[in-house]
């Protein structure tokens, strides 16, 4: 996380701040769901298995079993059915994430960078007239750093959230909340504790 403001005693016109992406991003929660897959399918294959093994014996057919268990399009449908659902997994986890923002006092412009899942990053632009809150949060009672959360308005007058950051210290909340106060108004909250 690179933050390129410091905490001083006038806040300069503008504030930029850019959050490095981490690698494979949502990778845990795909092997999660690959795994859970997996464990929740193989009794519904040994169930299957055993079926169709009962029906064969019960027919007086010569039991195929043991070929079926060496075959390996006997598991293609079961690692596809898991991969399927751990792709399906890693899309709707990766939401779209703000990567850069900058907030420019004298142009009275929110201007933020986004991620996509599988789209090239988009920066969008936001006057401040636009916005709707900037709240400062705190997740817990304990912390001594938090996040922003900005709502605006967007196309066709539809509300937009975006979290921005997700490691200020306190004071540089602070900082920047009184900052912002005095272009956005009551909009630009104080410092929220989630506990609380």
């Amino acid at each position: 996380m690179i933050c390129h403001t410091e905490i001083k005693a006038t806040h300069p016109p503008i504030w930029q701040y850019t959050d490095e992406l981490p690698p494979g991003g949502g990778n845990s929660l795909a092997a999660v769901a690959f795994v859970f897959v997996l464990v929740v399918t193989l009794p519904v294959y040994g169930l299957t298995l055993l079926l169709i093994t009962a029906v064969e014996a019960l027919k007086g057919v010569p039991l195929t079993f043991v070929q079926s268990l060496t075959d390996p399009w006997f598991y293609a449908p079961l690692l596809g059915t898991a991969l399927l659902a751990a792709g399906m997994l890693r899309w709707a986890a990766s939401a779209p994430r703000v990567l850069a923002f900058t907030f420019d006092g004298a142009q009275q412009l929110f201007t933020f960078t986004q991620t996509r899942p599988l789209r090239k990053p988009a920066e969008v632009q936001v006057p401040f007239s636009d916005i709707l809150s900037v709240r400062p949060y705190l997740m817990a009672s304990y912390d001594t750093s938090g996040h922003f959360q900005v709502a605006f308005t967007g196309p066709g007058g539809k509300v937009v959230e975006h979290r921005l950051g997700m490691h200020f210290p306190l004071a540089e909340m602070e900082f920047h909340a009184q900052w912002l106060r005095g272009f956005i108004g009551e909009r630009a909250h104080e410092v929220l504790n989630l506990d609380l």
